[in-house]
């Protein structure tokens, strides 16, 4: 067999992708889909944990959802990008024992020791009077303080 490169045209070349980051605070399951390793199930996870937080503050939240454990965080920092400001926050000094317990960070104990020390002394005014108050350690502070507004 003789080849003939005249016979040939050259290999068209590979179109390359531009990635357009989704604004994981925004998004809907179908945005997140187009991911790569991000299938329906992962949307769904992601959406329902969002809404129970109020908004990420941080790709390491991700980690929270069971589904999501294993995930590389420099991957998803590829595809989504997260706004600080989009965060619904927590009225500490008028939430309900109900509104508190509905954030994934809130238990009954720490959601009673906030109401029982609000209607002993009233206002909590920062965030170092609410972690002596409430006597959270420091992990959960650094995860519950982007949430917290003491108006």
């Amino acid at each position: 067999f003789a080849k003939d490169s005249a016979n040939y045209s050259p290999l068209p070349k590979k179109r390359s992708y531009q990635i357009i980051k989704i604004n994981l605070n925004e998004c809907d399951t179908a945005d997140i889909v187009k991911i790569p390793q991000f299938g329906s199930k992962r949307a769904q996870k992601i959406i329902e944990y969002r809404e129970k937080l109020g908004g990420f503050h941080s790709f390491q939240q991700l980690k929270e959802i069971y589904i999501l454990q294993n995930i590389d965080l420099k991957y998803c920092e590829r595809y989504f990008y997260l706004e600080p400001n989009q965060i619904r926050y927590i009225y500490i000094n008028r939430a309900t024992y109900k509104q508190l317990l509905a954030h994934p960070y809130f238990d009954a104990y720490l959601a009673k020791t906030i109401i029982a020390y609000r209607e002993k002394h009233g206002k909590i005014h920062d965030r170092d009077e609410f972690q002596k108050v409430t006597h959270a350690y420091d992990e959960l502070m650094e995860k519950i303080s982007p949430y917290l507004n003491f108006e």
